[in-house]
């Protein structure tokens, strides 16, 4: 009996310290995310015989919260105004990209599954720029390396991306849909 006794105390004990953290008192969440990094930093290098995907969304090029961003009808990134983000993806001649605001309502396989083809050559970085087409919608624009350059002082680089594009080990043979 008074085994279980100073079981329950100690358990008690425990769950009072827990409930009654300085963190838990001042309604800190239990967990954070850092959105962006602090620092300009360049693109990460990619794997050999890999392509990178850049997107780019400008502060007030579009307006709305975060834009979702699927690759081959993965998930890659919510992506939010100011910030860009690369993908690591195997190199083809059509890469399926397709830009969605989803609210919780809707379905992001349907959002996913329409989208523009985009080359990605191999090892080197295809960069886009988020912007609104005559309808109001999210669209890409292919841009070169030094337009991105000139936008990197007003960007940064967002670092809460939970992708799902996975691409990032060996790449299977495409000789036919492979860019050089």
């Amino acid at each position: 009996m008074k085994k279980h006794y100073w079981i329950g105390l100690l358990l008690a004990g425990v769950l009072t310290a827990c409930a009654t953290s300085p963190e838990r008192q001042a309604g800190a969440p239990l967990e954070t995310w850092v959105s962006y990094s602090d620092e300009i930093t360049s693109l990460k290098k990619l794997p050999q015989g890999h392509a990178g995907m850049v997107f780019v969304r400008q502060h007030d090029a579009v307006p709305g919260p975060a834009l979702n961003i699927f690759i081959n009808q993965k998930y890659h990134n919510s992506i939010l105004p100011g910030a860009y983000s690369q993908a690591v993806v195997c190199p083809r001649s059509e890469q399926k990209v397709s830009l969605a605001f989803i609210s919780i309502k809707e379905r992001a396989q349907d959002k996913a599954a329409k989208g523009v083809g985009y080359a990605a050559p191999v090892e080197k970085n295809t960069v886009f720029l988020v912007q609104q087409d005559a309808q109001g919608k999210p669209v890409l624009k292919q841009i070169n390396d030094d337009q991105f350059r000139s936008l990197l002082t007003e960007l940064k680089q967002q670092t809460n991306i939970l992708s799902r594009i996975g691409e990032d080990g060996p790449c299977a043979p495409e000789a036919e849909n492979t860019v050089q």
